[in-house]
């Protein structure tokens, strides 16, 4: 009759491991179409290319952003990038 039990309590935790495995996978396959999503997001890309300019320049940030002709433009892409993120 142990026998039995023991197979019974088996199969149930064969079960709920089962189901918690589906949905393991199932949040795995989300996670991974967001995070491609985010990858090819134009916006994100704008955002990662800035953010690697500003690091180059380091401490002379302000200066750069300041001074140099082309990267006056940050504010507007600023403005842009707000508008952006809260359109509906």
């Amino acid at each position: 009759m142990k026998g039995a039990f023991a197979e019974g309590r088996l199969e149930v935790i064969d079960t709920v491991l089962h189901d918690i495995g589906n949905a393991i996978n199932s949040v795995t396959v989300g996670v991974d179409t967001l995070h491609r999503v985010i990858q090819n997001d134009r916006l994100v890309r704008r955002l990662s290319a800035l953010v690697d300019a500003i690091k180059a320049h380091g401490d002379g940030t302000c200066d750069y952003l300041q001074t140099d002709p082309q990267d006056q433009r940050v504010l507007s892409f600023f403005i842009s990038l707000a508008e952006e993120l809260t359109v509906p």
